[in-house]
């Protein structure tokens, strides 16, 4: 699984402690990236985990799944990158989107050829899952 915008990085670890092999994780932010390693470390998994300095353009290949908890602007702004991240039959998972521009956040993304499988609301956030229309 890819982690974009892993912060602490624990969407990572969570998909790794559930049963995921091997986890990427990247955020731009290098503190960020120091604060995961040590998680993973103090879990256990730091030689499941790679992590990089970088966005979601800055790594290579797809993966079945691919999380992105960040604000929606960056959700937007890293769309095309985030698309072409997911593998064949893979999946998109978005959150961190307030549920009041969700909408416009789904529509860039459907326009890239992702289709909405579902989407979660709790709290006033939303949840979105998406796939690959191809």
């Amino acid at each position: 699984m890819l982690d974009v915008g892993t912060g602490s990085g624990v969407l990572a670890l969570a998909a790794l402690a559930r049963g995921v092999r091997r986890a990427t994780a990247v955020d731009t932010d290098p503190d960020a990236i120091r604060v995961a390693r040590a998680n993973a470390a103090l879990n256990g998994f730091h030689t499941r985990l790679q992590l990089i300095v970088g966005d979601a353009a800055s790594v290579r290949g797809r993966w079945p799944v691919v999380l992105a908890n960040v604000l929606p602007a960056p959700l937007i702004e890293m769309a095309p990158a985030l698309v072409q991240r997911v593998g064949h039959g893979g999946r998109l998972v978005l959150s961190g989107v307030p549920d009041s521009i969700a909408a416009d956040v789904e529509r860039v993304y459907r326009r890239l050829g992702m289709r909405q499988l579902q989407a979660d609301v709790r709290g006033g956030w939303s949840a979105l899952l998406f796939a690959p229309s191809w």
